[in-house]
């Protein structure tokens, strides 16, 4: 049964489905939900009928209504609801309510917030569809609301898509006065008639005025949709009267972005349908419709495709490969008396606005202990007791042993985005300028993120006023951060501080562990903590018993089984990772049935130290699998992501094959070819079991998100291999050799343990065999790491040398933008331009020293030009920094090498690869330059990652390249020469203004004889303060059109830039966009 009071469901989507939107309907008055939108009532008198005392709405023939039995053939992902008041001015067998608008609308807001209860709900759109009187109580609503600050009531205004009007008077209407008169009658019957809520509905109210005024500033705030209908026909009162009840008028808003209509009926009937293709019907439900369309478009492509763009399956690996606690461990951390934990979830005043940090030795549980409280339930009740409303929890586990998504600034601030949103949808209204933005500069629908606009986005979250969000953050390992610490740790001060000044609005909490690090400590000292080796002791000896017991098939431990275990926490000193590969040892001896006894003593002998103890573990590997060992701990260590088993497994047969032909000097293509085929093990259990024992149980099998062949948006789960523990890496990185490995009596394996780890993955890149795809994208990067590792020995080198030929060959090549200018390439020299693609520096130096004569007349007269633009540019395509950085040296080497820096503009091979320096969107039209203009051109507006473009720049200049080049552009459709530097004036390119100055002694500061425009000039055009200061401290003025003395450059830049615009009859040129305040100005529109 629909209720008059409060919210009742009318239809919700089958299934269960996620509503697209909540879709709720507010009656007017004298209105009841069945009264306004039924369709055909058999009363005629139904507000008098209904409120007989004595008399329920279920002894009436309820009448169809539309919203429940129309509107869902329609919509039907929608849940519609209707909401209901006392609108009754007064009434002959009852008492009328005597709330106001405002005490209404107060009311609306309540049942709303109740009904997004929960944060899925609070993810769904809201839609008002209000008639009368109802209009007034839902703009007053959303009024309040979004000036309300801290409570649950912020969030409907956020929340609100648009707004549906039916003859609302938003300015009064001239029948309130007829009815109040005809209900001052009830005042006789000693009723109490609502006299206020007529008065609010009179011309000029003063309670409309408020109401519309404030919802004006709402629309804009919030971006409402508004479409506002008005009844066509007159509505007959009291069997004399015909009135317009709210004439055309009053019935719109008359904001910009409201919608207008008619509907064919009076202002009573103008709300009730009873069939589809009624006009009214189809009028109003096609726009509840395409406000729905909207609303799944923008959840579908705009929010999806903003989480799209965030999300890293990868990044949630390291979370689900952290251990579980061991049943009956860590139940301590939430003890009052023990830790300070659950003080500072519960808000505790000596907490509040602090990050809480769970510090400790290595190995000593920190992850797990992090996923324990992140999973606990009792983490969430103690954050409620301080604040009652939704938490969103996020998390993000540094991992330096996995892949780049596990283990960056980046990828975290990616995960805990993408987590806000993904929990509390609303956030992205507050992002929605911002990712447009994002969108538009990068002309794609999923743009990517970079660290600055990630914090700039989280800080917008942080720093917003409009809705109240609580947000929980656990970050694991920040000491496995694979970057500037001190960057990591202001970042969190910079969320800590945002959230602190915006409190009322956001609350944050942080909590995060790490080793006890100095640049942890400097920050985080005087913030609440805990250090977990000092309170694990009794959750040692609980694992330790229970793996003892298992092992002996004992309830309980015997006396002697007893002492064993308190030895072994005794010597655990709270690190659990020594207790675990120490019990692996016990419980393998127990197998081999050696006594207590000796087994005590065999314990008491081994090392306390990890490291020492990962020796020992290494030492009892046998000799005989010792290569097999150092390729896995190698291989492991040096990968960009984490390598599949089956890959793994391949590898070292494969190297180790080829490890036999290196020491007899006899491989080819085919034997490497058949190598593949060596060694294959069959059984997935097979190659787990040589895992373990060639690696001693250092390293582990995990599940891994890895992208499929299919695309980045395929993301397949397979089985990767990794260390146990981030300590075994520190070891083998620290102690390499040392820590034990057998080079044979005759030191034969000497070769193989001075081989890194990329040049066992190199080697994999250039056999064809589907399972090496699996490193073939990253080649470049193992080609250049592995030729750096062997600088020093030139023996090692050449082998290298030898295998990068071998790869390029065979495998890779190059990117394709730069392989489709290859036809002008003699044939067989692809190798030396791949060469330099990939910045091989020390490859390239020996290719010239041996190769450069023959090049020497190509280098001067074709190819050197070429190549020095291949080196200039195409490693920073590559998608590893390694492979871009001195790019300078490469072109050094080049020139060293006899290529001509300053080739002539007519030569073939010179277009095509300028066409590949130009960025499409860039607006100059050039037929000739040198190649410094070319560069320059190209990253003008580009930050690359890795080394300086200006360094570059500068070995060019160095190397006799000319500054003072000039170039063609279309200029009021003709081509005109400007010189480079004025091109980066004109275009804003501050950096390279100031790289130029100082190699052009002669610049001239009148640079346009037909319009005696100067430099100075066109950045005052430009409005550019920064190009301005530039070049006035380099002597610059502007001669023709000085600036008015005294003034600022924004207030009279408006009257400055006209007098130049006229002064320039139309030269300045159609592409020269000049910003006036907020105008972009077309100078094209003044010619």
């Amino acid at each position: 049964m629909v209720g008059r009071i409060g919210l009742t469901g009318l239809y919700r989507p089958p299934d269960g489905k996620k509503p697209s939107a909540h879709i709720v309907f507010v009656h007017g008055l004298f209105g009841h939900p069945h009264e306004t939108w039924g369709s055909k009532p058999r009363h005629r008198s139904w507000s008098s009928l209904r409120s007989r005392e004595g008399t329920s709405d279920a002894e009436f023939e309820i009448p169809i209504l539309w919203p429940e039995t129309l509107l869902p053939q329609v919509i039907p992902d929608a849940h519609i609801l209707t909401w209901g008041y006392d609108a009754d001015v007064g009434g002959f067998f009852s008492s009328a309510g005597q709330s106001t608008i405002h005490e209404h609308a107060g009311s609306l807001l309540s049942d709303l917030a109740d009904l997004r209860g929960t944060p899925e709900l609070r993810a769904v759109p809201l839609i008002f569809v209000a008639h009368s009187l109802g209009g007034i109580i839902v703009k007053d609503a959303l009024n309040q609301s979004s000036s309300t600050e801290g409570t649950r009531l912020k969030e409907i205004a956020v929340a609100t898509y648009g707004v549906v009007f039916m003859g609302t008077p938003h300015r009064g209407s001239k029948s309130a006065s007829l009815g109040k008169i005809a209900y001052q009658i009830t005042e006789l019957a000693t009723k109490r008639p609502n006299i206020r809520l007529l008065q609010g509905l009179e011309k000029h109210a003063e309670t409309l005025d408020r109401v519309g005024d404030s919802f004006v500033q709402t629309i804009m705030k919030h971006e409402l949709s508004i479409y506002s209908f008005r009844e066509e026909r007159e509505t007959r009162k009291y069997a004399i009267f015909n009135t317009m009840v709210v004439d055309p008028d009053s019935a719109k808003i008359g904001h910009a972005k409201e919608e207008c209509g008619i509907i064919p009926a009076d202002h009573r009937n103008m709300t009730k349908f009873d069939r589809l293709d009624n006009v009214g019907f189809r009028r109003v439900s096609a726009q509840l419709r395409r406000w729905d369309e909207d609303i799944k478009s923008l959840h579908t492509n705009g929010f999806g495709d903003c989480l799209a763009s965030l999300d890293d399956a990868k990044s949630r690996d390291r979370f689900q490969q952290v251990h579980e606690a061991f049943p009956k461990t860590f139940d301590w951390l939430f003890d009052l008396e023990t830790t300070p934990f659950l003080a500072w979830l519960q808000d505790d005043d000596d907490y509040r606005h602090q990050p809480f940090w769970i510090r400790g030795k290595p190995g000593s549980g920190k992850s797990t202990l992090m996923k324990y409280a992140l999973r606990d339930p009792r983490t969430r009740q103690g954050l409620l007791l301080g604040n009652d409303l939704e938490w969103i929890f996020s998390s993000y586990f540094f991992h330096n042993r996995g892949s780049q998504s596990q283990k960056s600034l980046l990828a975290m601030l990616k995960e805990l985005l993408h987590s806000i949103l993904s929990q509390n949808p609303v956030s992205l209204q507050a992002l929605s300028s911002f990712y447009e933005t994002l969108k538009r500069e990068q002309k794609i629908h999923r743009p990517s993120w970079d660290i600055e606009n990630l914090r700039k986005a989280i800080m917008t979250i942080l720093t917003q006023s409009t809705y109240k969000v609580n947000l929980c953050l656990f970050l694991d390992a920040l000491d496995e951060h694979a970057g500037e610490n001190e960057l990591l740790v202001e970042l969190l001060m910079d969320m800590v501080a945002a959230a602190k000044a915006n409190n009322g609005t956001v609350c944050l909490k942080i909590c995060f562990a790490s080793r006890p690090w100095d640049v942890f400590k400097k920050h985080f000292s005087g913030c609440p903590q805990l250090v977990i080796h000092e309170h694990t002791q009794h959750d040692i000896e609980v694992y330790t018993t229970q793996r003892l017991q298992k092992a002996v098939y004992a309830t309980s431990p015997s006396p002697e089984e007893a002492e064993l275990i308190a030895q072994i926490v005794s010597e655990a000193s709270g690190v659990f990772i020594w207790v675990r590969l120490v019990m692996d040892l016990v419980v393998q001896e127990i197998t081999d049935a050696t006594p207590l006894a000796m087994l005590k003593h065999k314990v008491s002998e081994l090392p306390s130290e990890l490291g020492e103890l990962y020796r020992l573990t290494v030492q009892r590997i046998k000799p005989s699998y010792h290569i097999e060992t150092w390729i896995m701990y190698q291989v492991v260590l040096s990968a960009l992501q984490p390598l599949s088993l089956r890959y793994l497994i391949r590898l070292i047969n494969y190297n180790i094959h080829l490890y036999k032909l290196d020491r007899t000097d006899g491989w080819d293509v085919s034997s490497l070819n058949k190598a593949d085929h060596l060694y294959e093990l069959s059984h997935p259990e097979d190659q787990v079991r040589r895992l373990n024992s060639r690696s001693g149980g250092l390293l582990e099998v995990a599940q891994v998100s890895r992208q499929n062949q299919r695309g980045p948006d395929y993301v397949v789960s397979d089985q990767c291999v990794q260390f146990i523990h981030q300590t075994v890496k520190d070891a083998i990185l620290q102690y390499g050799i040392s820590l034990g490995f057998s080079i044979g009596e005759d030191n034969s394996a000497q070769d193989i343990y001075v081989t890194t780890g990329f040049e066992f993955l190199l080697n994999t890149c250039g056999i064809k065999a589907d399972w090496s795809q699996e490193v073939l994208p990253s080649a470049f990067f193992y080609a250049k790491l592995s030729e750096q590792s062997a600088v020093s020995d030139p023996k090692r080198l050449d082998l290298i040398f030898r295998k990068i030929r071998f790869v390029i060959e065979h495998s890779v090549s190059i990117p394709d933008e730069v392989c489709a200018r290859f036809d002008d390439l003699p044939k067989g020299r692809n190798e030396v331009v791949t060469a330099i693609a990939a910045n091989l520096l020390q490859f390239v130096q020996t290719y010239f020293s041996k190769d450069g004569p023959i090049w020497q007349a190509d280098l001067q007269r074709h190819f050197g030009p070429y190549l020095l633009s291949i080196a200039a540019v195409v490693p920073s395509m590559i998608n590893h920094e390694i492979c871009h950085i001195e790019s300078s040296r490469m072109i050094q080497i080049l020139i060293n090498a006899g290529c001509n820096i300053n080739p002539r503009p007519d030569q073939p091979i010179v277009q095509a690869f300028r066409d590949m320096l130009y960025q499409p969107s860039n607006p100059v039209h050039v037929s000739r330059e040198e190649l410094l203009s070319a560069f320059c051109l190209r990253y003008q507006f580009e930050e690359r990652e890795g080394e300086s473009e200006l360094k570059i720049a500068e070995t060019f200049l160095q190397n006799r390249a000319s500054a003072e080049t000039s170039l063609p552009i279309f200029d009021a459709s003709h081509l005109r020469d400007i010189s480079l530097f004025e091109y980066c004036v004109r275009y804003g390119s501050v950096k390279w203004v100031r790289f130029l100055l100082p190699h052009l002694p002669n610049l001239q500061s009148k640079v346009d004889g037909s319009t005696s425009m100067t430099l100075i000039d066109y950045a005052y055009l430009r409005q550019d303060t920064e190009i301005i200061q530039i070049l006035k401290d380099h002597g610059f003025s502007a001669v023709q059109h000085p600036h008015p003395r005294g003034s600022s450059l924004v207030g009279n830049s408006v009257g400055y830039a006209g007098e130049l615009l006229m002064s320039t009859s139309g030269g300045l040129g159609a592409d020269l966009p000049v910003r006036l305040g907020p105008t972009v100005v077309d100078i094209s529109s003044y010619t």
